[in-house]
């Protein structure tokens, strides 16, 4: 899709405009609603209406404050409160689809709708009219009732948590209900310094986030000033993009995957990247993001950060047009996970192109990563042979990937080549730069051989329909010709400047 157009310096207004943008684009001109289906479908003009975008879309109509956009946020509204359920057992909750009424599959659906609920009645509760206003506060209180029943009986994941006790908290205060308050209250001061999973995955940090808003006008000095000085940390200005540990971040064709962190990372930075402004569902959520002061301060060239409930080590380093993340791999994870576990993720472009050098996938166990000098060191403890798989088909080992572009180009011991062996200079040619990649065998015994040819990371999405052969990446990487367990593999990087 293309571009947003007409960006002013009010980045509120634009995150308003966007958002009553991308709902235009996904209504239908019959129904009325937003039309969406979350999951893989080639077709963007989709039968089914989800409830969560649209009452985003009527906060985004609401924000315009045009008359005539006002009265269709209040038509979709009474709609939409129409399908909460009644019936004991899901009291309270909604479907995600219209459609599946009264059925509701999923119980956080209901804190999902918390947020926009609030500032649909804090922000326009004085235009609804009696009537609605009273049937969208009696549908805030069965939702949130049924949120907290929901996570007494089975507790929600950190991010999702954290939504509901900042719901719980602000309801409390607009209502003056003491037991919502003191609950609200007690939870966000307990997570305020925890260092959980949350923080280190953008689309569950977008949902801390949205909750954190509506409680504290101002992130940098709330409780959770540790949660925002990581944000600045982690946040590349002149790439603008994320710069933290990449688990769970998926790439889309040649570049990084935008969610809604995107947005909130533009707003606080002043600048948002061209992908960020592609026309997109996640533009309706930006709706949530509030106005505020906050404004992140990146002065920090390097630093080295030790966080994750499992402990696992992470470097980030920043320069002014390139950066690279380091992250230590303990032991074996999900496949779901492997995917898109990068232990080593180099960036560099600018706002309106993103490059990215990852290591993902391959047959590894574990992984240190440090800077040492001007170099980076990556070990690779490869994964044991099992007796069945000795003699068979030549594993990838180790494998990186690098986005297609015209600018990169590969050399090997300064020669054109597409393969390489231990010990030889593999060469990555892009912008003012040149980065060398040496691989050496520093423990066991094996014979190994490199290859570059095009194919996908793992973490690519846009795999689907006529682009299920579609290749978005260059790969290089080393295979087996034979070796013994244990297996230990060095990868030497160096970075320098063409001309200097």
């Amino acid at each position: 899709m293309d571009p947003i157009e007409n960006m002013s310096h009010d980045h509120s207004r634009n995150l308003a405009e966007w958002a009553l943008a991308a709902g235009r684009f996904f209504q239908s001109p019959q129904t009325k609603f937003i039309h969406l289906y979350y999951g893989e479908s080639s077709d963007l003009r989709a039968q089914t209406i989800p409830i969560i975008e649209n009452v985003l879309f009527v906060l985004a109509l609401f924000r315009s404050r045009l008359v005539e956009q006002i009265q269709e946020g209040k038509g979709l509204l009474k709609q939409l409160l129409a399908f909460q359920q009644k019936q004991e057992e899901d009291l309270g909750n909604f479907p995600v689809y219209v459609h599946e009424y009264p059925i509701c599959h999923d119980p956080a659906l209901s804190i999902q709708l918390l947020a926009p609920f609030y500032w649909i009645l804090k922000s326009f509760g004085h235009i609804l009219g009696s009537d609605l206003k009273q049937q969208l506060e009696q549908t805030m209180c069965l939702a949130l009732k049924y949120s907290i029943k929901a996570h007494q009986q089975k507790s929600f994941p950190y991010f999702l948590s954290v939504r509901l006790a900042a719901a719980q908290l602000t309801y409390g205060l607009l209502w003056d209900k003491e037991e919502w308050k003191q609950a609200g209250q007690a939870q966000m001061e307990q997570w305020a310094s925890l260092q959980l999973e949350g923080w280190n995955t953008t689309k569950q940090l977008a949902n801390i986030l949205i909750g954190l808003q509506m409680v504290y006008p101002s992130l940098s000095n709330s409780p959770w000033r540790p949660l925002w000085k990581r944000m600045e940390e982690t946040w590349h200005l002149q790439l603008a993009c994320y710069m933290g540990p990449h688990v769970r971040e998926w790439q889309e064709r040649e570049e990084p995957q935008v969610n809604l962190y995107d947005l909130f990372g533009g707003f606080f930075s002043g600048q948002f990247s061209r992908r960020a402004t592609l026309l997109s569902f996640h533009h309706l959520h930006g709706i949530l993001i509030q106005p505020s002061a906050d404004q992140f301060k990146l002065e920090t060239e390097m630093f080295p950060i030790i966080v994750g409930s499992k402990q696992q080590a992470w470097q980030s380093v920043f320069h002014h047009d390139y950066g690279y993340t380091l992250l230590e791999k303990k032991g074996p994870f999900q496949p779901s996970i492997d995917k898109t576990e990068t232990p080593f993720r180099f960036v560099w472009g600018d706002h309106h192109r993103l490059h990215s050098l990852v290591c993902q996938g391959g047959n590894i166990e574990k992984v240190k990563a440090w800077k040492e000098g001007d170099e980076i060191v990556i070990l690779f403890d490869l994964r044991e042979q099992r007796d069945d798989e000795v003699g068979g088909t030549p594993k990838s080992e180790i494998e990186f990937f690098v986005d297609i572009h015209p600018d990169i180009q590969f050399r090997v011991n300064g020669l054109d080549s597409n393969t390489f062996g231990l010990g030889e200079s593999f060469q990555i040619l892009f912008k003012d730069y040149f980065l060398t990649i040496i691989f050496e065998l520093v423990q066991g015994e094996g014979d190994f051989f490199g290859h570059l040819m095009r194919g996908n990371r793992p973490s690519q999405v846009d795999l689907k329909g006529e682009k299920r052969f579609q290749a978005y990446d260059w790969t290089f990487f080393l295979r087996t010709i034979r070796r013994q367990n244990p297996c230990q593999i060095k990868a030497t990087l160096s970075l320098k400047n063409q001309f200097a």
